[in-house]
């Protein structure tokens, strides 16, 4: 009996230990509103397909025959984001949060927030809906003068190496609020990005940094 009872807790033991070396996989947002765990290795390091996608472990299903499939992977094809606290990464692109900053929303676009709570930052992937960067800036930047905004004149310049048209703004959020903002189209392998940076009055959108914030990320 006691050999039967110690045969059972060696078991107990193995399978603890096993389930406690199993490395969690950072957790990844889908634009269809669900949220993913990625496969890692035995290192710890995400796995991922041939094409670059992620790969994740499935939701539950059922096979042919009712049984429950479980350990089932799948390669994540649709618009995501993946973030560990530290650090962002969308297929177009991967950052670090900036210190003392969080992020604020479980969307595919982030928006960051600094501690004090008075900047904020946001990326948008726009390649879905334009292809042309100086097209879309006209675009955005016509949209802030409809709505009673006065945005300056855009210039070309450069973010993290790749093209950018910037320009910056004065936006109204409520009839005595006046945010200060700027807006950057960014364009890498065909794909078009809209970066932006807003601060909470016009005073500290002047000592805000966005252009230093942003040449940090790395476009894929």
């Amino acid at each position: 009996m006691k050999r039967i009872v110690c045969l059972i807790l060696a078991c107990l033991v193995t399978l603890f230990a096993l389930s406690a070396c199993k490395k969690k996989g950072p957790t990844i947002t889908g634009n269809d509103g669900a949220t993913y765990e990625q496969v890692v290795d035995k290192d710890g390091n995400p796995v991922t397909d041939t094409a670059g996608n992620p790969v994740v472990v499935a939701p539950k299903s059922t096979d042919e025959s009712g049984n429950e499939k479980e350990d089932a992977t799948q390669s994540l094809t649709i618009p995501y984001i993946a973030s560990s606290g530290k650090t962002i990464e969308a297929p177009g692109y991967c950052m670090d949060i900036p210190k003392d900053w969080e992020r604020k929303n479980t969307s595919v676009d982030p928006l960051l927030e600094n501690k004090d709570e008075t900047l904020q930052i946001s990326i948008m992937d726009k390649s879905a809906v334009t292809n042309d960067r100086k097209a879309y800036a006209e675009t955005t930047r016509n949209s802030l003068i409809q709505a009673g905004n006065t945005p300056s004149e855009i210039t070309e310049t450069t973010i993290a190496g790749h093209p950018a048209s910037k320009f910056t703004s004065s936006v109204k959020v409520e009839e005595n609020t006046v945010r200060g903002a700027v807006f950057y189209v960014v364009e890498n392998n065909g794909k078009i990005f809209v970066l932006s940076g807003t601060a909470k009055d016009e005073e500290i959108f002047k000592t805000a940094d966005f252009d230093a914030i942003f040449n940090t990320i790395q476009f894929k």
